[in-house]
């Protein structure tokens, strides 16, 4: 049987990931006439900064721009430090954040993981069940990296908590995940163990060059809602029964 030395294709979901949510806030922001305008991909951020503003709401931004090569496996990234890819150096802000910091409107900013899974969500996570689910005996084995490592992240809980924010009428900036992090490899076996394909995965064998990929700290999170964060594991199973 031939191994597979190219892994599926990433997790593409930067634009995709605050799309879905602000898709899935948007209609229950209007419907309870809540006094919060969401930031969206048709406007740049001074755009969306100078709208809320105008109207006297406070921004609701998503951002997903997850941390890379800043800390070892297991460290997470608290919502002060950010890293700036270009210099290898940490830094306490994105520039779409400073635009935010600098308009002076009141905001309340979510930064989401790039692992990132739901219904809406066609490039990420349903591609690699896709792959296991039609994995037969005799078909390459599917690749995955033990030392990538990301925060897999379910659409609807990420959802539920930033619904939670709201009414807690929370302001700055909140991380939001599904708590804990997972190589690639992790994920991908316990997708195949769900899905009874667990010989359709198999450890990538080559290191991959970056495989620094820390967690979201997500510390103040739960010091401010009052109910626990389903992990990964969880969040991934649920959304798995969805699909069956």
């Amino acid at each position: 049987m031939k191994l597979v030395t190219k892994p599926p294709k990433q997790v593409e979901v930067d634009k995709f990931s605050s799309w879905a949510l602000q898709n899935k806030l948007s209609s229950w922001v209007l419907q309870n006439e809540l006094p919060y305008y969401l930031s969206n991909s048709s406007l740049t951020i001074e755009e969306a900064c100078a709208t809320a503003k105008t109207k006297n709401l406070i921004l609701l931004h998503i951002t997903s721009n997850e941390v890379f090569n800043c800390g070892k496996y297991g460290q997470f990234i608290p919502e002060s430090w950010y890293h700036d890819p270009k210099t290898e150096r940490g830094r306490k802000e994105t520039r779409e954040e400073l635009v935010i910091f600098n308009s002076l409107v009141p905001f309340l900013l979510i930064r989401v993981p790039t692992w990132f899974f739901g219904d809406c969500l066609p490039f990420t996570l349903p591609s690699l069940v896709a792959q296991i689910k039609h994995w037969k005996e005799g078909d390459d084995l599917i690749a995955l990296y033990p030392d990538l490592v990301g925060t897999p992240t379910y659409l609807e809980d990420a959802a539920m908590i930033i619904k939670s924010l709201i009414d807690l009428e929370c302001q700055g900036i909140y991380h939001v995940t599904n708590g804990d992090a997972a190589s690639e490899l992790t994920w991908g076996l316990f997708i195949a163990d769900y899905l009874n394909k667990s010989k359709a995965v198999f450890p990538h064998p080559d290191q991959i060059k970056n495989p620094i990929h820390p967690g979201l700290d997500i510390q103040k999170l739960l010091k401010t809602i009052n109910y626990g964060i389903p992990r990964w594991s969880n969040a991934t199973e649920r959304y798995l029964e969805c699909l069956s």
